[in-house]
C-alpha cells in the first residue's frame, strides 16, 4: 500500500506518462523532478508535458515549467515550412537522460492533433 503524499492539480490534462529524475545544480544542491505527459481531453490548452520540482520545504512538487506542442503566440504554422504545427500532441512515454552534464527529455507521441 502507498501513502498518498501529493495530489497534482492538472484540470485539463490526462496523465499517460512520467519521468522522474535529479538535475544538480552549480551550488551542488540535487533536485528531484517529476514530468508528466498528457493525453488528449476536449478543450485541453494547457501543455502536452508540465514538469513539477521537488520543494523540501513544502514537502511537494511545484509547477516549474510546461513543454508547449505549438509556437509561442500559437502560431499554427512552422514559419520555414508553412507547415500546420500540431495544436497538442497526445504523449506515450517520456524518457530523461543526461550527456556531457546537460539534461534532456524526449517524447513518444502516438498522435499529433491538428483540430480540437
Amino acid at each position: 500500500r502507498f501513502d498518498v503524499i501529493q495530489h497534482l492539480e492538472m484540470h485539463e490534462m490526462a496523465p499517460s506518462a512520467l519521468a522522474s529524475f535529479e538535475v544538480k545544480d552549480m551550488t551542488g544542491t540535487n533536485w528531484r523532478y517529476l514530468a508528466v505527459g498528457s493525453t488528449l481531453r476536449h478543450g485541453d490548452v494547457d501543455a502536452s508535458i508540465n514538469v513539477y520540482r521537488w520543494n523540501p520545504s513544502l514537502k511537494h512538487f511545484v509547477f516549474h515549467h510546461g513543454a508547449p506542442a505549438t509556437l509561442a503566440g500559437g502560431h499554427p504554422n512552422h514559419p520555414l515550412t508553412g507547415r500546420p504545427l500540431p495544436l497538442k500532441l497526445n504523449i506515450q512515454k517520456i524518457v530523461h537522460w543526461e550527456m556531457d552534464g546537460n539534461h534532456y527529455l524526449a517524447a513518444a507521441v502516438s498522435r499529433v492533433v491538428f483540430k480540437v
